[in-house]
Parts: C-alpha cells; structure tokens; sequence
C-alpha cells in the first residue's frame, strides 16, 4: 500500500533508496534540512528554503550522527536528486524540491502524502478531508460550517497562498471542493465526521452570528424595591419579606424589580427616609417575625395599582401541554386568525427543523424531546417551546408529521431534505424575525414609568380603596 497514491501496487524492486517510506524518507529529509540550516555556513538559511548541493553536504554527516558510516547502508539517507526523483514518480506530476522540503517540515506530513498522491479519479482520503473541513472552520472561527462558507474560504485560504508561494502552494491539493466532499462522503456527514456541525445542524452561520450581534432586548423596568417596602409599610405599618414584597407587587398590579442580591436592611433604612420625607411614620427597622406553623400572612393591598407604576403583564405558562387544549373548533380557529401567516409560517419552520434532525439520526439514536433540544442547541434552528403553543399540535405530534413527510420524499426516490427546504427555511427565519422579537414598551408605558413620582403614588394609594391579601 502506498503512502502517497493509497491503493495497492505491485513490491518495490530494492534499490539504494528503496529501504525507507514515504514517511521515514521525508523524516530524513526534515533531520537534514534542519541541520543545514543551523550549520554556521549555511545559518542564514531558511529549513524550507535548504537547496539540493546543500542537502547533499550534509547527508553524511546526518548519517554519521545516526551512526551509519557505510555509504551502501540500506538505511543511508538517499541523495536530494534520488528523492525528488522517487517523489516525482509515485505522485504522477511534477513536484518540485521545495515542495518537497515542505512537506517535510510540517508537523504531520500525512496530509501531505494523501494529497499528493490523490488524483482526480480517485476518492479524497478520509483524513485530508477532516483536515480540510477543521482547517476552514478554523480559519472562520466557528463550529459549525455550511457548504456556502467553505466554498468562500476554501477560495480565499487558496488565492492566499498562491500570492505567499506561488507554485509552491499546497492549499488547492489539500482542500477538497465542496463537490468533491458531497458526492463521496456527502457534506454534513463529513462535517460530523470532522466533529463539527453541517448545514443540517445549522440554519445559516451568518444568521447565527447576526442573531449573537444584535443588541439584547430591553429589559422589563420595574419598581424599585425600595419604593415598593414603602407603600407597604405605609398600608401595613411593619416591614415585608422578599416574598412577602413579590406577592404584594403582584397584588397590586405592578412590576417588581429584582430583589436577587438586595440588601434588605439598607433597603429599609432608603423606604424609611422616603416615607419620613412625606410626613408619614416608618415602621421600626426590624425584620418581620416568622408566623409560625399553620399561619397565614394577611397584609393590605391597594385596589388600583400606584399611579404611574409599570403594569405586571401575566407569563405564558411554561409546560408541554398545548394551550389550545380543551379549546372548541371556533376558538381555535380564532388563534390562528389572530395572524394567520405568522402562524403558517411558524408551523412550516417547525416542520422543516424537525425533518433536518430527524434526516441525520441513525436508527438507534432517541428522537426524544431532550434529543432535540440537544441538537438544536447553539444554531439558529427553533426551541421546543413554539411547538406546544397556538395548536401547533406539540412536539410528538409535529415530529411524526415531519417523518412523514421525509418517508414521502424518500419514496419518490429524493432525498429527504433537498437544498431547497433549507433555502425555504432561511426566507421563513427573516420573514419570523421582527414577528418574534420580545416586545418593547410603547411610548405611552415608557412614560407612565417616567412620570412616576412617589409622593402622588404614596397619597393615591393611602386615599384609595384595600383589600386583604392572604399569603
């Protein structure tokens, strides 16, 4: 078998070079090189740049150091022109002593052998593909690679090293084209055979990375908790507990700022001075007292929500069951005439993500929730979550109508995700994106929390009507 060309060929007559490898034959060559160049006669010189006169200098004294002093030893490094000879003639073009010291020198000169002895009839070897594949995604910095963005690099990476080295170039050998990789490995399980994602696993790199450049949505503002410990002293006439201030915020009707962190005694000692600061009499500063077992805390709420505080909105509840359960035909069809495109669209992009996953699982791998979920992690593909809301059927459902879908494409002899399916999910992702988005206070919300001003709030609430809240 040989290193460079990977099929089978006929015994090696012996010769005077015929007792090396490819590999041991390029090892001697970098041993040499690297000792001409760090000869005093030759120190300026480059490894890669040792010329054959050079190399035969110091063949010998290599050898010596070896301990090979017979100059008819089978093992004697052969002369510069005996190697580019027999390197010439398994590799089937021309290949010039340059490239040949430059193979020498790479840390792993394997890919170099695979590549030069591949020809156009023949298969690309597993490993120069997995060397070309990390190569590219390295050179783009991501873990996940698509056809489109090899393609682009691969050009780029080539016409680089053309301009560095010209006809010494190796990058146009050792980078298969995304033809070559597709039709005899097939593109997305060469990239997890290379351990990164394919297009399979991804929706678009360039989405992914827009999606990670957009700024964060703005955050709900809510009352501080100061503000809060307040109006509750002032109704109550003692001090509330964290949970005890996140069921009276709720109570009320308004938004709570986080209370994660807060220290609680300084907190009281701000809400202590506000109310001093409006004539109204702070409790002491200590802590409420535990209950006890079986008790129940009762405290006083306003009716109306503190003028100028930012409104609670209610979260969906997070569970897999569909929201539209238990719902009549007539209401159903009201969710989905909410915006019926939107939601077209959004069952149509849960299909297709679920036919990409399914399409690359292998008979014995799950096709579970938490196997999805897994999956998708890290692309752009979509949660779980959507497929549980506005009868979109859930997850179980939607997946065994994906994986008849992919077993229709199959038995018309396609294959189950054609290039176009994955094109039709990219236009379904830019036309979800603005629908999708988390939503942002209007002008008139951001100014109710503006105009708030405590002393209006603190009277509103002591003038208006309460009730009790049981805890």
């Amino acid at each position: 078998m040989s290193a460079l060309t990977g099929t089978s060929s006929p015994p090696r007559r012996r010769g005077r070079d015929s007792a090396h490898s490819d590999a041991e034959l390029l090892a001697l060559v970098a041993a040499v090189v690297r000792a001409v160049a760090a000869d005093p006669a030759d120190r300026e010189t480059a490894p890669g740049r040792v010329s054959m006169s050079a190399f035969n200098r110091l063949r010998a004294h290599v050898d010596r150091a070896r301990g090979i002093t017979d100059a008819d030893h089978p093992e004697r490094t052969p002369t510069a022109e005996a190697i580019h000879l027999r390197f010439n003639k398994d590799a089937g073009r021309k290949v010039s002593w340059r490239e040949i010291v430059g193979g020498a020198l790479r840390e792993d000169p394997t890919m170099w052998l695979a590549a030069l002895g591949r020809e156009p009839e023949q298969l690309v070897p597993p490993e120069v593909v997995v060397y070309a594949l990390r190569r590219v995604a390295s050179a783009l910095g991501v873990s996940v690679l698509g056809r489109e963005a090899y393609r682009e690099r691969r050009a780029a990476l080539i016409a680089t090293d053309r301009e560095l080295f010209g006809e010494d170039g190796l990058l146009e050998q050792t980078l298969p084209t995304v033809n070559q990789i597709e039709g005899q490995y097939g593109f997305a399980d060469a990239c997890q055979m290379a351990g990164l994602g394919g297009a399979r696993a991804m929706l678009t790199v360039e989405a992914a990375a827009a999606r990670r450049a957009s700024p964060p949505p703005p955050q709900p503002v809510g009352l501080p908790a100061p503000v809060a410990m307040a109006l509750y002293a002032a109704l109550n006439d003692k001090w509330p507990s964290r949970d005890t201030l996140r069921a009276f915020a709720a109570a009320s009707g308004f938004t709570l700022a986080s209370v994660k962190g807060l220290d609680w005694e300084a907190a009281m000692a701000e809400a202590g001075e506000m109310l001093q600061a409006e004539g109204v009499t702070a409790p002491e500063l200590v802590r409420a007292k535990p209950n006890g077992r079986g008790r129940r805390l009762t405290f006083r709420a306003p009716v109306e929500m503190p003028p100028g505080a930012p409104r609670r909105t209610e979260r969906r509840p997070r569970n897999h069951q569909s929201l539209s359960e238990g719902l009549t035909g007539t209401e159903i069809e009201r969710l989905r005439r909410g915006d019926p495109a939107l939601w077209a669209a959004r069952h149509e992009l849960y299909l297709i993500a679920l036919r990409v996953w399914l399409d690359g699982l292998s008979a014995r791998d799950r096709r579970s929730r938490l196997a999805y979920i897994a999956w998708r992690r890290g692309t752009a593909w979509p949660a779980p979550n959507g497929f549980d809301r506005d009868d979109h059927g859930g997850f179980t459902a939607l997946r065994d109508e994906a994986s008849r879908l992919n077993a229709a494409e199959r038995r018309r002899g396609r294959a189950a995700v054609p290039a176009e399916l994955l094109n039709r999910a990219r236009e379904l992702q830019a036309q979800l994106r603005p629908a999708d988005a988390p939503p942002v206070r209007s002008d008139a919300s951001a100014r109710a929390a503006e105009v708030f001003e405590f002393g209006t709030a603190l009277r509103a609430v002591l003038a208006g009507e309460c009730r009790e809240v049981q805890r």
